[in-house]
């Protein structure tokens, strides 16, 4: 199908949005709201808001057809700052599976490029819009708010950070965003098991608290990188979730991890992962991730590569060697887990 994106500009155009918003709405919200108040939401009343609200409207057309629209802008409140929203976006379901809605977000992006940050409200239960949102790359925040639609109903907000991203196979490695940090609350609290194969002898003994103020401060401390410096840290992310993590660490010339670097100073890289998420375990995901941050250091000039870890991580273990490691360095039981000693182990991987 050809169709075309373009600024709402003539009578037709207006009449065309104001239908769609009519049309879209019988058949997005069928169930999900009042249905005296879906029922009171007529043709004209949407043509009237369409001539009302002109500006920052983009519709997609088939021919003369309006099919979508998109209504863009700056965060309609000021709890946000350098931030951007979508207000509204809609397509006949006609026109589903075509990609009207994506293109139609693509022209409303470039339209909001000077934005850190997106927004979108979605109605809670609305799981098409939500799901199309997060392929898109939008997270919930956790915030949400009530709206009248006849009766109460719950609106969930979501966000969109530009941030840097490397797409490989089934993950997608990315920089951090502002939800992530619930998620690191919770791998350093409650949900812990992840670290029985990383690091046991080094228990986890924190408290949300603690946990949170730690994790907002490492966030601002990184949100604003540009793309052109070499990051030590991405997050992973596996349709759709945020599962852990991968990242680097200097090492000496004996596989001992530097704290301060010295001028003049042998130094290595050593990369590691930790998929938190223990469903995802033995999918192949942090092979891929692995794969993913070498191909990333490689690319920028890093032609030597080190991983570390203890003879009781069976599954890093198998990772290592799909991903082509070889050991170079072994210390017999320096490693206490459970009364029993374990050996620790680096491999190297060379271009």
């Amino acid at each position: 199908m050809n169709y075309i994106i373009k600024p709402m500009q003539t009578v037709d155009e207006i009449d065309g949005k104001g239908y769609v918003h009519y049309k879209s709405w019988q058949e997005t919200y069928s169930g999900l709201i009042d249905p005296e108040y879906l029922k009171n939401t007529t043709e004209e009343k949407c043509k009237a808001i369409a001539y009302k609200w002109t500006d920052n409207i983009l519709v997609a057309k088939d021919g003369d057809k309006v099919i979508g629209f998109v209504a863009y802008g700056k965060y309609r409140e000021k709890t946000l700052s350098d931030c951007g929203e979508i207000f509204a976006i809609y397509v006949l379901a006609k026109y589903y599976g075509q990609k009207v809605g994506y293109e139609l977000m693509n022209a409303a992006f470039e339209k909001l490029a000077d934005y850190k940050k997106i927004a979108v409200w979605v109605l809670k239960g609305n799981e098409r819009a939500i799901k199309f949102y997060e392929r898109y790359g939008f997270r919930f925040d956790g915030t949400e708010q009530e709206i009248m639609l006849g009766t109460p109903n719950t609106e969930l907000r979501m966000m969109y950070e530009k941030i840097m991203k490397i797409e490989f196979e089934n993950i997608i490695l990315r920089d951090m965003i502002e939800s992530d940090i619930e998620d690191y609350v919770r791998w350093f609290t409650t949900e812990t098991e992840w670290s029985n194969t990383d690091a046991p002898w080094e228990p986890i003994e924190s408290d949300e608290e603690t946990e949170r103020t730690s994790w907002r401060e490492y966030y601002e401390s990184v949100k604003d990188i540009p793309d052109d410096v070499r990051r030590w840290k991405f997050e992973i992310e596996w349709n759709g979730r945020h599962i852990g993590w991968v990242s680097s660490y200097p090492i000496d010339e004996n596989y001992e991890w530097i704290g301060e670097i010295k001028d003049g100073q042998t130094v290595y890289r050593a990369i590691g992962i930790d998929v938190c998420e223990p469903d995802v375990w033995g999918k192949g995901v942090g092979t891929n991730a692995l794969r993913a941050f070498i191909n990333y250091y490689f690319e920028n000039g890093v032609d030597q590569l080190y991983t570390q870890t203890w003879s009781g991580n069976v599954r890093m273990l198998r990772c290592a060697e799909k991903l082509g490691f070889v050991e170079c360095n072994r210390n017999i039981g320096i490693r206490d887990v459970d009364g029993q000693k374990y050996d620790g182990l680096t491999f190297r991987w060379e271009r």
